[in-house]
């Protein structure tokens, strides 16, 4: 379930995470919701409706620019610190 639930397998980590899922349960059921209504509204409608935006996947863009990012501050770094 935790890789590729049947229910939605174009979801994108972590959002099939069991650790997600768990936390997003727990909270329902923290604020009033009964086992039975928890798992009724287990955010299916939302899900399907955001299925689009969900499933896309910029990981390799991110990676790029905070990778970019980084190699910034540490010229950054290097040129404050060889000037002082």
């Amino acid at each position: 379930m935790a890789s590729r639930p049947p229910e939605a397998p174009w979801l994108r980590p972590p959002l099939r995470s069991l650790d997600w899922v768990e936390t997003f349960l727990a909270g329902l059921i923290d604020e009033g919701f009964t086992d039975t209504a928890a798992v009724a509204v287990h955010e299916h409608p939302t899900v399907q409706r955001l299925r689009q935006e969900l499933s896309q996947d910029h990981a390799a863009a991110e990676f790029e620019e905070a990778l970019e990012e980084l190699l910034q501050r540490m010229t950054l770094l290097r040129t404050e610190h060889q000037e002082s």
